[in-house]
């Protein structure tokens, strides 16, 4: 979900270390893998940054591909929904990406 704070404040304490550490491993067994994310407004913004997509490059990421947050149900987290803004920002970055760093972003 981005750098460790966006990922642990989402998804768990220690879970950012954790894909890291796996995402260590599956690149010294020389595995085809990539990352997956879920763009919210609190965490659209580091997707924008080349420091992100260098460091999965690094990590040994081929791809990596972004779900938009989609609210659903009655406790919907409405806030969390992406800005048009955001999303224009995160498709300009991904075609800019696609063009000139060695991974595929969609």
């Amino acid at each position: 979900e981005g750098w460790e704070e966006e990922t642990d404040a989402r998804r768990g304490k220690g879970i950012y270390r954790r894909v890291m550490e796996a995402m260590d491993r599956l690149q010294e067994a020389g595995a085809f893998f990539g990352f997956s994310a879920t763009a919210t407004r609190n965490n659209a913004d580091v997707y924008i940054q080349d420091e992100f997509y260098d460091f999965m490059i690094e990590k040994g990421c081929m791809f990596g591909w972004f779900f938009i947050f989609v609210p659903v149900g009655q406790d919907n987290a409405m806030n969390l929904m992406i800005t048009p803004e955001q999303r224009n920002r995160l498709r300009r970055k991904s075609m800019e990406i696609r063009r000139k760093k060695p991974i595929f972003v969609a």
